[in-house]
């Protein structure tokens, strides 16, 4: 408990604080998380050397987030980093991951990501923020212009939405699964006002609850930016970055950067889309982190 308030207190400084702390093990590492997010919330970030003590960390500090989401952000590739390896649930997450981030400003994320996930540029903030239709309970829309935007953006008209990038019409009620949330959203028209926003499980077609506003986020393809971001980029200055054995993630990213140029040379474009450990580590200086291991 003790030093628990003595790291909240390094964390208020107004210079950005670099701690290392040593003798964490097991699900310790996620009850210190917690105890310091719910004493203090801020946004989080979690940056592990192997997806596996990722998913492992993920696990523990949702069984104690009391029903805080915790975002996953995972890589884009089903095995191995490859141009036509891309996994289009995975870019799911990716993209819902970047939303709750950059769309959500004012509420506190927990975000965990491991060294393959991070080596990944991302579209521009700006360019997400671009590509996304704010709709709001009560707000005037044309249910046919939504219909042809949708359309434009690649989401597939269906009778039934069942994954993300789908979407549905049905007299004057939309059903659209964006690739911002876990699960489709229904908006209900009268005419050309929104009555209703609910979330619901496109299996029972069971609503889970109802919302006041809504995000639709298409799927992101960093092709379609000039200019690539780093997860680094979307989170706000306040943010603590968790690095669990940094020196081990630094040198993963450089190592990944080096195979891709060795591997994909007369893919120049591809190999842009990634940074290496240096450009990872440079931009921490203007962060709080926490540093976890021996390494």
């Amino acid at each position: 408990q003790e030093k628990t308030k003595d790291i909240l207190r390094c964390l208020d400084a107004y210079t950005p604080q670099r701690l290392h702390l040593k003798g964490l093990f097991c699900s310790s590492k996620a009850l210190l998380s917690a105890s310091l997010y719910y004493q203090k919330p801020r946004n989080f970030c979690f940056v592990f050397a192997s997806k596996e003590e990722a998913h492992y960390f993920h696990t523990d500090l949702e069984s104690l987030s009391d029903g805080k989401k915790v975002l996953f952000l995972d890589s884009s590739f089903k095995r191995e980093v490859h141009p036509e390896n891309y996994e289009n649930n995975k870019v799911h997450l990716r993209t819902e991951a970047l939303g709750e981030i950059s769309l959500k400003e004012g509420t506190p994320s927990l975000v965990v990501t491991y060294t393959e996930a991070i080596a990944e540029k991302v579209i521009s903030k700006k360019k997400l923020t671009d590509k996304t239709i704010q709709i709001k309970v009560n707000e005037e829309m044309n249910m046919d212009a939504l219909s042809e935007q949708l359309s434009l953006w690649d989401f597939e008209r269906t009778d039934f939405v069942y994954e993300a990038g789908q979407y549905a019409v049905r007299g004057g009620i939309v059903d659209v699964f964006s690739y911002a949330h876990d699960y489709p959203y229904r908006l209900d028209f009268n005419g050309n006002t929104i009555e209703s926003l609910r979330e619901f499980d496109p299996i029972t077609q069971l609503s889970h609850k109802d919302v006041m506003w809504l995000n639709i986020v298409p799927k992101i393809n960093k092709e379609e930016d000039e200019q690539f971001s780093t997860l680094l980029d979307y989170l706000p200055p306040d943010t603590l970055i968790w690095l669990k054995d940094g020196k081990d993630i630094k040198d993963g990213l450089s190592a990944l950067k080096d195979t891709l140029l060795e591997k994909f040379e007369s893919l120049p474009e591809f190999i842009q889309s990634f940074i290496g450990g240096d450009e990872f580590m440079a931009p921490l200086q203007k962060f709080h982190v926490l540093e976890l291991g021996t390494r």
